[in-house]
Order: C-alpha cells, then structure tokens, then sequence
C-alpha cells in the first residue's frame, strides 16, 4: 500500500525536475571592478593618456549637469549627479562606465567585454 510519505516525496522530486531553471542575477559590480574596467577600456582605445582632440570644448558650457539627466537620452541611460558615469539604463554591463565616453562604440564595447568577464567569474 502507497501511503502518504512515499507520494509527497514524489511529488516534491517531480517538481524539483520540472521547474524552470532561474538563472543567477549577478552581482553588481565592485567599485574596483567599475575602476579596472574604465582603465581597461580607455587604454584598450586610446594610444595615449591625453584626452582625444574630438573630445568637446568645456569653454562657455554654463548649463550645470542635474543628477540623472545628462546628455545621453539615445539609450535611455542615467548618469551621477556629477555626469561622470553612467548610473542606470537598460544595459546592466555599462553601469559604472565612463559617461563622457558613452558614445565612443570602441570604448563602450571594451567596457562592456570587460564587466562581462567580471560578472561570469
């Protein structure tokens, strides 16, 4: 005769073998991981430690950056309240990247290999 014990364990083991895999999130990045990641992309893209001579003037800018709303509306990206690195968007990869880069696709792709390596170790 079955009884109750042996068909809950049945059923226990059952659901435990057909319920879907969840994947892990990954953890968010370190700041050494944010840090390592922006030297690695900037020296991965750029020969020499000086800014790119394409980079914007800062003369005359009198607009002040207001937390979260730096000139990066293409991909619905936020930066600090200082603009300096990107904060939140769709991508979690670029999260910590250097927001005066964001729009360099060099940059953007070495950064994100970078963290992609970090999150899978």
């Amino acid at each position: 005769m079955i009884t109750i014990r042996p068909i809950g364990a049945l059923v226990l083991a059952a659901s435990v073998m057909l319920a879907p895999a969840v994947p892990a999130r990954a953890a968010e990045p370190t700041l050494s991981d944010i840090a390592s990641c922006n030297e690695q992309a900037t020296a991965r893209t750029s020969g020499a430690a000086l800014p790119r001579p394409d980079a914007p003037s800062q003369v005359g800018a009198t607009k002040p950056i207001v937390e979260g709303e730096r000139d990066l509306p293409k991909r619905g990206e936020k930066s600090d309240s200082t603009g300096a690195i990107i904060t939140d968007g769709p991508d979690p990869l670029v999260k910590g990247m250097d927001a005066q880069r964001a729009d360099d696709p060099q940059y953007r792709a070495a950064y994100r290999a970078c963290m992609q390596k970090r999150a899978t170790r």
